[in-house]
């Protein structure tokens, strides 16, 4: 139990104290003892002793000694050392350090589940284990959710939030845990890691990452950045002019409204490794590229690019006068295959006037030395055996319209590499698919295959009308 002191007494050791303070160096251990048990007042002669406790000039002022209870000296040991930019804290213990200079609010939290709230200021929160709660309210803020499965938002200001920890301190840690990461006002960092994670951009040019296992990405208003990594991953990049990026495995990618820029696989050709990807586009004028796997790409609403990249693709323009690539339209580190070789590709362009790519001018790339290469009439669906008739790899454009076309909505165009003497027309050659064939005469000893124009007879297509073709 605790000494009660009378008010007397109390106004005594406030002057002592105060005295002290003035003069610490000169200050001496003074003991006051009392034989009253806890809780009692003291006498008047305890008290006579208690004032003659004074500073004169043979005897400097000595202040009381006061033994801790348990409960402040537990409270002391929460902060056990502050030095050079490092805090230590006894495991179990939540804490919280204001650095006043920079106003920035050190906040962590326990094992145990809990509910932490930041400041107007900038704060750094680490919510450890357990299924926490944690939100940044105002100032730029750094986030971190632990292990377990987190709610995280960041509110107001320029937020860094991750799921799990930071890496540029902690690299090794493993936990795992499905959060849900909100940025909410100003322009925010996103990084979901490890788990099933949800994250939103809402409002601001936000970037989202979605790290591992199969993630839900929606950017919000502005002009964001989403990377879904691994996993099979949806992707909305919703308003703004976005750049979204699938990454490994099959994911589902939505541009939304504006002007986006959307990739099936990671960008680059890297270790090879993608999915087969569904992406679409929305209103506005969006470029979509498969990249690796079957990818099935939809320009929607506005002027679209779609490029499916390699192997085989399906490609649908929509509304909008869209431009459809099959296949990729680089060949960095691998020249000897082609463009298109092996990969049968579906091309459908939809209403407004629409232009097949079966041919480029020129494609630039590096070879497998990493020289700069740049390759001058470039026709897609070439295989290299100069006697095959290139059954195998060809694009199969579904809806081409032209002028006397009463069926297909829109004049349409087929480019091809090269000039007209390259090439020659002839009826289909694949069974159960009616239309005229494109062939490819140059450098073979047998006509090669490259586009079918399905539904359309031969009569009706001459590689000199212009309406039609058109060379690069």
């Amino acid at each position: 139990m605790e000494e009660n002191l009378t008010v007397e007494q109390e106004l005594q050791l406030e002057k002592i104290a105060q005295k002290e303070a003035l003069e610490p160096n000169a200050a001496q251990e003074a003991t006051f003892e009392t034989t009253e048990p806890a809780g009692s007042e003291l006498g008047a002669e305890q008290q006579t002793q208690l004032q003659e406790l004074k500073i004169t000039e043979e005897q400097p002022e000595q202040p009381i000694i006061l033994e801790p209870t348990s409960e402040q000296e537990a409270q002391s040991q929460v902060l056990q050392r502050i030095e050079e930019n490092q805090l230590t804290v006894p495991e179990g213990q939540s804490r919280r350090v204001q650095v006043n200079g920079f106003a920035i609010n050190v906040i962590a939290g326990t094992p145990n589940p809990e509910t932490i709230n930041g400041t107007a200021g900038s704060d750094i929160i680490d919510g450890d284990q357990g299924d926490d709660k944690i939100f940044g309210k105002g100032g730029n803020d750094l986030l971190i959710g632990g292990g377990e499965n987190d709610l995280i938002e960041g509110n107001a200001g320029n937020d860094l939030i991750f799921g799990e920890n930071d890496p540029s301190v902690n690299p090794d840690f493993t936990g795992i845990g499905n959060d849900t990461l909100k940025g909410g006002g100003g322009n925010d960092n996103l990084n979901g890691q490890n788990g099933e994670d949800q994250l939103f951009g809402e409002k601001g040019d936000d970037t989202l990452n979605g790290g591992n296992d199969n993630d839900t990405l929606k950017g919000g208003e502005g002009n964001d950045i989403l990377n879904g990594q691994n996993g099979k991953d949806q992707l909305f990049g919703d308003s703004g002019n976005d750049i979204v990026v699938g990454g490994d495995d099959n994911d589902t990618i939505l541009g939304g409204d504006g002007a986006d820029v959307l990739f099936g696989d990671a960008i680059g050709r890297g270790s090879g490794v993608g999915g087969d990807d569904d992406i679409s586009g929305g209103k506005g004028k969006d470029q979509l590229f498969g990249g690796l796997g079957n990818d099935t790409l939809r320009g929607n609403g506005g002027q679209d690019t779609l490029v499916g990249g390699q192997r085989n693709d399906v490609l649908e323009g929509d509304n909008g006068a869209d431009v459809l690539i099959g296949t990729e339209t680089d060949f960095f580190g691998r020249p000897e295959l082609g463009f298109g070789a092996g990969e049968r590709d579906t091309l459908t362009g939809g209403r407004d006037n629409d232009t097949f790519v079966l041919g480029f001018g020129e494609a630039n790339g590096r070879d497998e030395s990493g020289n700069d290469v740049v390759i001058q009439d470039v026709v897609l669906y070439k295989n290299s055996n100069i006697n095959n008739s290139g059954t195998g790899d060809y694009a199969l454009i579904t809806d081409f319209g032209f002028l006397k076309d009463t069926v297909n909505v829109g004049v349409d165009k087929i480019q091809l590499a090269g000039s007209e003497s390259m090439y020659s027309l002839g009826t289909s050659p694949i069974n159960n698919i009616s239309g005229t064939g494109i062939f490819l005469n140059e450098g073979q000893n047998v006509p090669e295959l490259i586009g079918i124009v399905e539904g359309i007879s031969l009569e009706n297509l001459s590689l000199s009308d212009t309406n039609q073709f058109i060379y690069v």
